[in-house]
């Protein structure tokens, strides 16, 4: 992917999703807070089994609330924000669909995760020898 993409489309099922990458700032907090409690030498998601249900809960709010279900009528595109106003899900379908859920919490934290995860040709950075 793209480092400077700033959306991605999923399909799951039946189900288009865009996945809007949230602002740099809640990018660098994602990823200095799951770098911080990722398991040594594992992968950074690993950070989100270390994570408290309160934790979880706000990294997963942030997550979710970057995706819109990509309704297709008539050939038309609707984009339908994945959460409500009121925190529900707008797909009655997705509050027993754990796989799903998951599946798109994961996927969003990456897209704000890649700036941080691909090797960069940069000669300001520190090279490691």
């Amino acid at each position: 992917m793209e480092n400077r993409s700033t959306t991605k489309n999923v399909t799951i099922g039946d189900k288009t999703f865009q996945i809007n990458k949230a602002d740099a700032r809640t990018g660098c907090w994602l990823f200095t807070f799951l770098g911080a409690r990722q398991q040594e030498g594992g992968a950074i998601l690993s950070g989100l089994g270390k994570c408290t249900r309160s934790e979880f809960d706000e990294i997963q709010t942030v997550a979710l609330s970057k995706i819109t279900i990509l309704d297709n009528q008539n050939g038309n595109i609707f984009p339908i924000p994945l959460i409500s106003p009121n925190g529900s899900f707008s797909d009655k379908s997705l509050e027993t669909d754990s796989d799903t859920i998951m599946r798109l919490t994961t996927e969003s934290i990456l897209l704000d995760l890649v700036p941080f995860l691909v090797e960069r040709g940069s000669n300001s950075q520190i090279q490691e020898k």
